[in-house]
């Protein structure tokens, strides 16, 4: 399971790695400046954003566009609307019953974490991510660690997206979760084995320290650039996934089956 986690996570970013160059490279600065969400983002995200979907397939055929008056009719129309709208880091303007997840999307409630915003992003996640889930599912075996990725990271979006809006990405909560999970284990059964000691624990805690600067980055840079960047951190999803993830260590299922 981690494995197969860890490959469509990279499969997922090369795609997205590759729709966005697909548009970004040799496209004028106007064009680069109003990037719009890929496809594959706009299939995955908390929200679907159709607007931002019919934006980049119009783009594509017209990237040398070198202002909004040398766009056409139809991509003038949508951009209009996605600025009205207000689309800004983590908001949107939208009723809970609009929901595409509310309209039989249920796949939207997990799949966030399984974008990442950049190569740094999904690094540091998969390099504890792979470690953590390893040393899980060879103790608790494959089930018992689907149900906490799934689990934890649905409990993670669902609280992420009820403080900053569907615009989030990234597997941080899961690996809070998994952290939160072994502390828990190697408190209640250290017979189990888990290798978690106090360096690591210290290092998990820098790593949230890192994402939580990383987010005041970003957050500062779209207020500097004035741009519409997806924020790649959710420090909301971090602190409930460490919590959701302790909870389930106390569960029995969860022991060590071998």
């Amino acid at each position: 399971m981690v494995r197969f986690f860890s490959f469509l996570m990279i499969a997922i970013y090369l795609l997205d790695t590759y729709q966005f160059f697909v548009l970004f490279s040799g496209a004028s600065e106007y064009v680069q400046s109003i990037m719009p969400l890929t496809p594959i983002k706009t299939f995955l995200l908390f929200q679907d954003f159709p607007l931002d979907r019919q934006l980049y397939e119009l783009l594509l055929a017209q990237s040398n566009a070198g202002s909004f008056e040398s766009l056409t009719p139809s991509a003038q129309s949508i951009l209009t609307d996605i600025l009205q709208e207000g689309r800004q880091q983590g908001t949107l303007n939208l009723p809970w019953s609009e929901l595409s997840i509310l309209r039989g999307q249920v796949f939207r409630l997990f799949t966030p974490a399984l974008l990442h915003a950049n190569l740094i992003h999904i690094f540091f996640n998969l390099l504890w991510f792979v470690p953590l889930g390893s040393m899980i599912e060879k103790r608790a075996g494959p089930l018992p660690f689907l149900a906490i990725v799934l689990i934890t990271g649905i409990a993670a979006n669902v609280a992420q997206f009820s403080v900053t809006g569907p615009l989030f990405l990234g597997v941080s909560g899961v690996v809070c979760a998994l952290a939160g999970f072994v502390f828990v284990r190697t408190k209640k059964a250290p017979w189990e084995g888990y290798p978690l000691s106090k360096s690591g624990v210290g290092l998990l805690f820098i790593y949230i320290i890192f994402l939580t600067l990383i987010e005041i980055f970003g957050k500062v840079f779209v207020y500097l650039s004035g741009t519409m960047v997806v924020s790649p951190i959710a420090n909301t999803a971090h602190l409930t996934g460490l919590v959701a993830g302790g909870l389930l260590g106390f569960n029995r299922w969860f022991r060590c089956s071998s």
